[in-house]
């Protein structure tokens, strides 16, 4: 599967402040994690919350067979972010899943990415049963894949596109947070 789509805010520096703080302060580094946390949190809910309620509800109403007990099975989304740092400048980093453990939202977010020919035949194992296994591909995957772009649009349809939305919101949100930090860190070296 493909992996799950993530919405990266750049930060100049962002590796070296990060990498500093954590060295010389890294109470400074707990407080702007938990500040950035905190004043994303009801936009993570919002987002969520639509999707939720308005996707599952949409998705029960069209029958997609998405609604059983198994680790396919739609459960909800749920959004975390976290404050990371790395050599591309990356600061905040929001990630959507699946609730519970359970896959649905992660097939249905991400279904037609197709990077890859699909193979023919599955992956082979043993088993208690004498020798080896696999199955022939009857084209599993795709009806549900050109259904749901029919029907929500290309790759990306729950989550990232409504993060993407929002993403002035976010950034400004973010900016915000990082100014105050930046205030009370200066406060702090006088």
């Amino acid at each position: 599967m493909a992996k799950n789509k993530e919405l990266e805010l750049k930060v100049e520096n962002a590796a070296y402040v990060v990498s500093q703080l954590k060295q010389y302060r890294p109470e400074s580094l707990k407080a702007l994690r938990k500040s950035l946390r905190k004043e994303m949190k009801p936009m993570l809910n919002k987002i969520t919350s639509e999707i939720n309620t308005e996707v599952s509800a949409e998705l029960q109403s069209r029958d997609y067979e998405m609604f059983h007990n198994g680790r396919t099975s739609w459960n909800g989304v749920r959004a975390s972010m976290s404050v990371t740092s790395n050599k591309k400048g990356s600061m905040v980093k929001i990630v959507m899943t699946g609730r519970g453990g359970k896959l649905g939202f992660n097939y249905a977010e991400l279904a037609g990415i197709e990077r890859r020919p699909p193979r023919k035949q599955s992956k082979g194992w043993y088993s208690t049963s004498v020798g080896y296994h696999s199955y022939d591909y009857a084209g599993q995957g795709l009806v549900f894949n050109e259904r749901l772009t029919r029907d929500f649009g290309k790759p990306g349809r729950f989550g990232w596109i409504r993060i993407v939305k929002r993403r002035k919101e976010i950034e400004k949100e973010i900016k915000q947070v990082l100014d105050r930090y930046n205030i009370g860190l200066s406060r702090k070296l006088k």
